[in-house]
């Protein structure tokens, strides 16, 4: 246990990022969660890149400070703009003089099923109309 203790104090912070839901419509809303742990010393900062395609509609951070560990947690509620293939990274953590960075997760987003269909529906109201 000790050995771990050392070996945190010297690496840059173990990070991972995830999404409640991979694929989504446009409008529908996702939460992406990022974990950063390091040591005690230093505060955590978590850093991302402008997140294209999304609004940011909640943000919540939290640290917390263990005997030998700290733990930070950036949640964000991000609600989707339009359709797209999006990586949601790079994602970076700094830690004093030492960083780490993770691609952040991948999310589809497609036409609302909704949207599409109401489109067909005018597309075929029109062709009927004389």
């Amino acid at each position: 246990m000790l050995g771990l203790l050392l070996l945190l104090q010297v690496q840059a912070p173990v990070l991972a990022a995830e999404v409640n839901r991979d694929r989504i419509g446009v409008n529908d809303v996702i939460e992406l969660t990022i974990t950063a742990t390091g040591a005690p010393d230093e505060p955590i900062r978590i850093d991302l890149p402008p997140l294209t395609g999304f609004n940011v509609i909640e943000r919540t951070e939290r640290s917390d400070v263990l005997p030998g560990l700290r733990s930070t947690v950036l949640s964000l509620r991000l609600r989707a703009t339009r359709a797209g293939s999006y990586g949601l990274g790079p994602i970076r953590a700094v830690q004093g003089q030492l960083e780490t960075s993770i691609d952040g997760p991948d999310v589809e987003v497609q036409e609302n099923a909704a949207a599409g269909m109401l489109a067909l529906g005018a597309a075929t109201l029109r062709r009927r109309t004389p």
